[in-house]
């Protein structure tokens, strides 16, 4: 890749010897913006190559967030007020960041919610229970993992109520629980292959006070 910048580099330096000031700039322009959409090939052919093989729930997130604070109502660790008044928006910056912004809930609910989406869109590290989640690309099935927050995965039932509400509001998953040999291998494997750990998108939380 450096080599052909190089290459690109010395024969347009060529041409501006040639050019008046204007021309001279407008060249040097194109070099710059060149070098940049080099420069970010890498990375864009991960994600391309990542969201091939696992999907992304960046469509998702209004849902994502709602499984969260629906959860964590049945759990009873948020109110139903909370329940029912809690609303999300969701924000695209021009550099591809998603702000989640989280209305109608008390300032603790508020902290508890966001705390846990960034459980679920963060990387697999040693969750009690994780989520396989299946998606379609034409023939193919895709499959990634998703870490259920600490709080919900205390306790099993807690744990298939978020299950439930993933399935219904999200998607196709599965429930796994970790700490069976069965459940280890497919740990280790969330672990190596989450789109989550292969390439973490930005997710901002912001508070919202009216």
């Amino acid at each position: 890749m450096w080599s052909a910048l190089s290459a690109g580099a010395f024969a347009i330096s060529d041409v501006v010897q040639d050019l008046d000031g204007t021309e001279a700039a407008g060249a040097l322009g194109m070099l710059a913006a060149s070098a940049a959409a080099l420069a970010s090939l890498p990375g864009l052919a991960k994600a391309a190559r990542l969201a091939w093989r696992n999907g992304s729930v960046e469509g998702s997130l209004e849902q994502v967030g709602m499984v969260v604070l629906l959860a964590l109502v049945r759990a009873g660790l948020a109110s139903e007020a909370d329940g029912r008044d809690g609303r999300f928006e969701v924000k695209a910056s021009l550099d591809g960041r998603r702000d989640i912004v989280l209305r109608g809930v008390s300032r603790s609910t508020e902290r508890q919610v966001m705390h846990a989406i960034a459980e679920v869109l963060g990387p697999v590290q040693n969750a009690r229970y994780i989520l396989m989640r299946h998606s379609r690309l034409g023939w193919r099935t895709r499959t990634d993992y998703h870490p259920l927050p600490s709080a919900l995965g205390a306790r099993k039932d807690w744990a298939e109520s978020f299950a439930a509400l993933w399935s219904a509001r999200v998607g196709s998953s599965r429930l796994v629980y970790t700490r069976t040999p069965e459940g280890r291998r497919v740990l280790l494997r969330a672990r190596a292959k989450s789109l989550a750990a292969g390439f973490q998108r930005s997710v901002d939380r912001r508070s919202a006070w009216l």
